[in-house]
């Protein structure tokens, strides 16, 4: 499909495939070279790699010469999970902090301030006032909470298992980068039906920062052994996009939650 297209060969000057399915709604395939000053330096990965922040005007890194590497996010990109997530937070949220002015919890609110996030992050946000264990109290809740509704409701994206088989069968190394917590993200994979799919399975908490730090796509390049010029992203969430862009790496946006043009505003370049 375009999607798969996309990813696993050089898009051409002028445009990438039309009709992209279930993961990005215009195509933008940045061709030339980074304009100078359009990006700040960051620093240096463990590789010596150096990082950059994401552009200036919002364009995206340049597509792979070669693609050897693709680092998927989890939630909202490999199935429609921010939904059951958002489903988890409404429920926690309703029993747990009923005076919680937020209540009960919107799709938007839980866009702008939970999606993508790690969940002591969004706590930390959300509920200022409450304590460190209090807030370990709601993240187990909102993890069983989850698990509950992923037995039941979690698939896998229409096109996920083809572009993985597609993916492999081509030589291109995959890893999974994720900002749930390591115990959600095997349950996940499980219920997708995808043990065994990903060379490197990366949680933010092995990592020195979550996302949108560039921490957790810098160890997944780090796993596989490649630098940021011969591998993309795929992400759907604004932390995501942030993360991956400021570690150097072409990223596809996937618009279960937010729009291409806020994607896009980020630094995807499809």
């Amino acid at each position: 499909n375009a999607f798969h297209s996309a990813a696993v060969s050089r898009p051409q000057r002028g445009g990438g495939p039309a009709g992209v399915a279930c993961c990005a709604t215009r195509v933008s395939w940045p061709t030339s070279a980074l304009r100078p000053g359009s990006v700040k330096p960051l620093g240096r990965t463990r590789t010596g790699v150096q990082v950059l922040s994401g552009p200036a005007d919002g364009a995206g890194r340049e597509f792979p010469e070669k693609l050897a590497g693709v680092l998927f996010d989890m939630d909202g990109t490999l199935s429609d999970s921010e939904s059951l997530h958002w489903g988890a937070y409404r429920r926690v949220f309703a029993r747990m902090v009923p005076d919680c002015k937020a209540n009960p919890i919107s799709r938007e609110f839980y866009n702008a301030n939970m999606g993508g996030k790690t969940k002591m992050n969004a706590l930390a946000e959300v509920l200022p006032d409450a304590s460190d264990d209090f807030k370990k109290q709601i993240c187990t809740a909102l993890e069983d909470e989850f698990n509950i509704l992923a037995k039941t409701d979690l698939t896998p994206l229409p096109g996920l298992t083809a572009l993985l088989d597609s993916l492999k069968g081509g030589g291109v190394r995959m890893a999974l980068v994720t900002n749930a917590p390591p115990s959600e993200m095997t349950f996940g994979i499980s219920c997708l039906g995808l043990v065994g799919r990903f060379e490197a399975l990366v949680p933010s908490a092995e990592c020195s920062h979550g996302k949108p730090h560039p921490a957790p796509y810098i160890e997944g390049l780090r796993r596989l052994g490649l630098e940021p010029g011969e591998a993309i992203a795929v992400e759907d969430s604004l932390a995501g996009v942030q993360s991956a862009v400021a570690a150097g790496l072409f990223t596809v946006g996937v618009t279960t939650s937010r729009s291409a043009g806020e994607l896009e505003a980020e630094g995807a370049g499809l």
